[in-house]
């Protein structure tokens, strides 16, 4: 169990009015800053939730049905992506964040969502191969492109002009 908390600036910590639950391991904010989309992992909950800061409520967004992990807002903010794993089968799937809608397959591809290019277009992702990759969302279905071949990649972050990525490359 963890509790979820903010930090500001200068450092100092604010423990949020959240329930206490098994968040993590991706805390990731919206682009307006009003909300946190957060995973929860228990023996009772698995999937992503919706936490409003400024209303202090926590809502589950994806269905209680299979595991949905890292989930990661679009830009625009009207979508969050997650890894999903449903009767075995691990896929990228993505939902409205308001959850008037049910998740969509958006790859088949077992990868983690890791950064968004900041104009939509495309989305960086992990997968168990020896590369960088990025699903092109410009065509359907979206295509997974491996971008650089490098030993065990991790996170790959989109510059704020888009042009490159930057990532962690380690001894796993």
């Amino acid at each position: 169990e963890s509790r979820l908390v903010t930090v500001d600036r200068t450092g100092r910590v604010e423990l949020l009015p959240a329930p206490q639950r098994g968040y993590g391991p991706v805390v990731d904010p919206s682009p307006d800053g009003r909300q946190l989309a957060v995973s929860i992992f228990s023996t009772t909950e698995l999937g992503i939730w919706i936490y409003d800061l400024t209303r202090q409520t926590l809502t589950r967004l994806t269905p209680p049905e299979g595991e949905s992990y890292f989930p990661r807002w679009s830009p625009d903010g009207k979508r969050i992506v997650f890894d999903s794993l449903e009767s075995g089968i691990r896929t990228l799937r993505w939902q409205r964040s308001d959850g008037s809608a049910p998740p969509e397959l958006l790859a088949e591809e077992a990868a983690y969502p890791s950064s968004w290019s900041p104009d939509g277009r495309e989305l960086a992702v992990v997968d168990d191969s020896p590369a960088i990759s990025a699903l092109d969302l410009t065509v359907q279905p979206p295509l997974l492109r491996p971008l650089a071949a490098t030993p065990n990649p991790g996170w790959p972050a989109f510059s704020p002009d888009g042009r490159s990525l930057a990532f962690e490359r380690g001894q796993r």
